[in-house]
């Protein structure tokens, strides 16, 4: 509970202290990584459909509606990072660094909770 917290405390408050590119950032991890996780498992000939009681959220986020959101989210975000400074970039990559980091740990939390 407390990784779950602590990411959405996070992203709550680059929301209300950054601008819109950086809140973007901030939910970039789970946006892009939610669809390359479950893509992965989808196309894993390994992945046990069966029975997984995954298989439903596997599902969602490889379903073309999420799939078109990843693409339009990860576009937004290459066409306007182009346009910031460079110190501004390294600012949105330090971001993007500590929502990947939370994000690790709200999966960690998961699968410890076996």
């Amino acid at each position: 509970m407390t990784a779950c917290t602590a990411y959405s405390r996070y992203i709550l408050d680059v929301g209300q202290s950054e601008d819109w590119l950086a809140l973007q950032m901030a939910l970039a991890p789970c946006l892009i990584g939610y669809g390359a996780i479950a893509q992965r498992l989808y196309t894993d000939k390994d992945t046990l459909r069966q029975g997984n009681r995954y298989w439903k959220w596997i599902e969602n986020y490889v379903a073309e509606d999420y799939s078109e959101a990843v693409r339009l989210g990860s576009e937004l975000l290459e066409r306007h990072m182009r346009e910031v400074s460079p110190s501004r970039m390294e600012e949105l990559i330090q971001i993007f660094i500590r929502a990947t980091e939370l994000e690790i740990r709200f999966w960690d939390m998961g699968l410890g909770a076996r």
